[in-house]
């Protein structure tokens, strides 16, 4: 019979092993919470929850072990490499100059892993050929203006909307942060989607 047991990383980057506890606190159940509960043998103190874990990192022990006699966690996650690197991608290549673009910010390592732990300041620093919508994160509260020039990523994530000035040409904005500036493209053609999807 297989041991059940879960482990998740830490807000810290630390990781924890234990019961997975999915529960809600208030007496209205507003308050959503997930935990990780270490028992008495896991820690000389006795059994404790630990309540700041990253959600998308729980992973559940599947019994099995991979050729180095390791655990292998069912949704167990890749780690990133030590580099980080900052990019600022636009989700479509080409727009009508009746649409707005979605760009997708994020700290990464050199292969495009997301790095969920680096949270830093993203600065719009230059706009060419557009006018900035939005820009913020998925964070549920954000203290922060979407109409700012500044954001902050969360978990390594960020998104900035925006429109086009111009009829036909190439639209360009360009970000900074500590790990250097990033800068997106897209070419804007003339018309409207709903004609340019018919042709």
């Amino acid at each position: 019979m297989r041991e059940i047991k879960f482990r998740a990383m830490r807000n810290n980057g630390k990781w924890v092993i234990g019961n997975y506890v999915h529960h809600f606190i208030s007496y209205f159940d507003t308050i959503e919470r997930h935990s990780i509960f270490l028992s008495k043998s896991e820690n000389e103190n006795g059994g404790h929850w630990v309540e700041d874990i990253i959600t998308k990192t729980i992973g559940q022990f599947t019994g099995l072990y991979d050729k180095n006699h390791k655990e292998i966690g069912r949704s167990s996650l890749t780690g990133s490499g030590k580099e980080t690197v900052f990019s600022a991608i636009s989700e479509k290549e080409k727009i009508s100059d009746k649409e707005i673009s979605f760009l997708k910010l994020a700290f990464t390592d050199k292969n495009g892993q997301v790095k969920p732990l680096e949270n830093d300041e993203i600065e719009v620093v230059s706009r060419e050929n557009c006018s900035l919508l939005g820009l913020g994160n998925g964070c549920p509260y954000y203290k922060g203006s979407y109409l700012d020039k500044k954001t902050v990523s969360y978990y390594g994530k960020a998104q900035a909307i925006l429109k086009p000035t111009i009829e036909e040409g190439i639209r360009k904005i360009t970000f900074r942060t500590k790990y250097g500036d990033a800068t997106a493209s897209v070419s804007v053609y003339k018309g409207s989607e709903e004609k340019d999807l018919h042709i």
